[in-house]
């Protein structure tokens, strides 16, 4: 994980690739961290992915995913 952080600052890390990193060390909150950044860089594998990616099922429950989620249209109020 810590190698990925140290390479963003010299090349573009994809922030939901490291989402999905996070998410396998199970690390959520750093998950979220970087789910909210890949929103703010408009990410089109957050955007096109987040509804549908099994990697995330463990996020379905979580207020914080379902908040993003809306946010990205993805879910109803």
């Amino acid at each position: 994980m810590s190698d990925l952080q140290l390479a963003a600052p010299g090349r573009y890390v994809q922030h939901y690739g490291i989402a999905l990193v996070c998410l396998a060390l199970g690390e959520l909150d750093e998950a979220f961290r970087w789910l909210e950044q890949a929103y703010r860089d408009h990410s089109f594998w957050l955007a096109y992915w987040a509804g549908v990616d099994p990697r995330l099922d463990v996020l379905r429950g979580d207020e914080r995913f379902k908040v993003l989620l809306r946010r990205l249209a993805l879910e109803s109020s």
